[in-house]
């Protein structure tokens, strides 16, 4: 059967091609380092890039999480640590005004020091992390307190007591909030027999400015209480914290597990690229000599460039 010199054209010129695309890729593997150029080089290769990817997607999404999860309540923690400076602060003052001796001037002066403790207290829980109220639970764009109108009782909490979770871990989740509500005492629970602690720097104010020695000896155990209280939820926080920094740090294995098996899967062998470039050079060369030593170099050489 005679080849008509078409078919014969035809044919040199897609195996020029194919040789050419190949020497391509061989040297794209050398250049960028990567096996996988597409999917069809290794379908089930890139079926299980695929589920990796997704792995590897999730890992670091845990990572994010436990990110925003730790600065929120390092925030928290930090916050509550200033209010027990403030309340030691308070108890000093409130038991120094209780001794008799101390003159009326004193006190006032002392009344003054506690009353900006008390705006020092409404800041720390005012405080925000990446413009979101900490301790509102999650009504995070609203303030937790709100004036009452009551001048001895002069905050309300107005959050909710809804807890944030947040997934750190595959089915593991940790509380990222803490309320107002129960570190300041609003509830009752973390110290009953005492008022919400607004009330009771209020009060070691009042005391202070009418010179109420008894009523300033026997705030200090409500002071007692409160201190506990916050010293309990700052407690809880860091336990929280150490929590996610452990399970952080297994993320992180995890991902460079994950990332190795990936780059056994996509990543090229050097010197096997470097092999696998050399031989398709040289098919390559073959093919144009080929074809020039069968038809007319001039044009061949021009379908090879």
């Amino acid at each position: 059967m005679r080849v008509s010199t078409r078919v014969m054209y035809g044919g040199l010129s897609d195996q020029l091609g194919l040789q050419a695309s190949r020497l391509i890729d061989s040297q794209r593997r050398i250049t960028t380092g990567q096996r996988l150029l597409r999917p069809s080089d290794d379908p089930t290769g890139a079926g299980r890039v695929a589920i990796l990817d997704s792995r590897l997607s999730d890992l670091k999404q845990y990572e994010a999480n436990s990110a925003a999860a730790k600065a929120s309540l390092a925030s928290a923690e930090a916050a509550i640590a200033r209010v027990v400076e403030s309340f030691r602060d308070a108890r000093r003052l409130a038991l120094a005004g209780a001794n008799d001796t101390m003159g009326e001037s004193e006190r006032r002066l002392m009344a003054y020091q506690v009353d900006h403790l008390l705006t020092q207290v409404k800041q720390a829980a005012e405080t925000r992390n990446g413009g979101r109220y900490i301790f509102s639970g999650t009504l995070t764009l609203t303030p937790p307190l709100d004036l009452t109108g009551n001048p001895a009782d002069p905050y309300a909490y107005v959050g909710n007591d809804s807890q944030r979770m947040v997934e750190i871990a595959d089915g593991v989740c940790i509380t990222a909030n803490v309320t107002a509500r129960t570190i300041f005492n609003f509830d009752g629970t973390g110290a009953p027999s005492a008022p919400n602690a607004f009330a009771v720097l209020v009060k070691i104010r009042d005391d202070l400015n009418k010179g109420d020695a008894k009523e300033l000896s026997n705030i200090l155990d409500d002071v007692d209480a409160l201190l506990e209280n916050f010293n309990k939820h700052r407690a809880e926080i860091g336990q929280t914290i150490q929590r996610i920094e452990f399970n952080n740090q297994h993320i992180l294995e995890q991902q460079e597990v994950v990332m190795g098996l990936r780059a056994d899967v996509t990543e090229a062998d050097f010197a096997e690229a470097l092999v696998e470039y050399s031989t398709h050079q040289v098919v390559y060369q073959a093919t144009i000599a080929l074809a020039s030593h069968m038809h007319q170099p001039g044009l061949f050489e021009f379908i090879a460039r």
